[in-house]
């Protein structure tokens, strides 16, 4: 389930975002935002004018935010696109870079979810350094692409570069614009 995103209007009075670089920078906080002064002093001292948020154990940078004193932690690629694009949000937003951190307006893509791990790098187990080439017990390296869950074989050659170009060209025809290579 997708997380109910703040209030527009509560971001711009929190967050400061630079579509060309993907950054959040913390704004001076109103008394509004606080239950006293003191509170807010404290946090603009702290906070305003610093980077917003941290990068996850995904790699994601997630930004808490808290209002009326309930703090929940947000995904920045989806604050980043409502500020921006406004609503409705996607449900999955894909980096093109494959690059989770990379926030830059310009390199978030709305996609289904087949599309989105179209992008997605190769395996941590992948010995080939090849997205989609594997090599078989005879010697001879296997081409695949997966699309939706479903493996197509782009077939069986005697060099890993063989089956790298095969597995390249299976990959644009399968997955278009989305098609990661490396």
């Amino acid at each position: 389930m997708i997380k109910r995103l703040p209030p527009v209007e509560v971001l711009h009075e929190m967050l400061d975002y630079d579509p060309a670089t993907g950054i959040f920078i913390w704004l001076e906080r109103p008394l509004s935002h606080f239950p006293y002064e003191g509170e807010r002093r404290r946090w603009n001292g702290k906070f305003a004018g610093k980077p917003a948020g941290y990068v996850n154990t995904r790699g994601y940078r997630v930004i808490g935010i808290s209002i009326r004193g309930v703090s929940k932690t947000y995904i920045a690629h989806r604050l980043a696109w409502l500020l921006v694009r406004g609503k409705p949000v996607p449900r999955i937003i894909d980096h093109i870079d494959g690059n989770p951190d990379n926030n830059r307006i310009g390199n978030l893509r709305r996609a289904t979810n087949a599309q989105n791990m179209s992008n997605a790098g190769k395996m941590a187990t992948n010995t080939s350094g090849t997205k989609g080439v594997y090599l078989e017990r005879d010697g001879r390296w296997r081409a695949r692409v997966t699309l939706g869950g479903k493996q197509y074989d782009c077939g069986r050659f005697e060099t890993m570069e063989e089956a790298a170009e095969a597995r390249r060209y299976g990959a644009a025809k399968l997955h278009g614009r989305f098609a990661r290579h490396e």
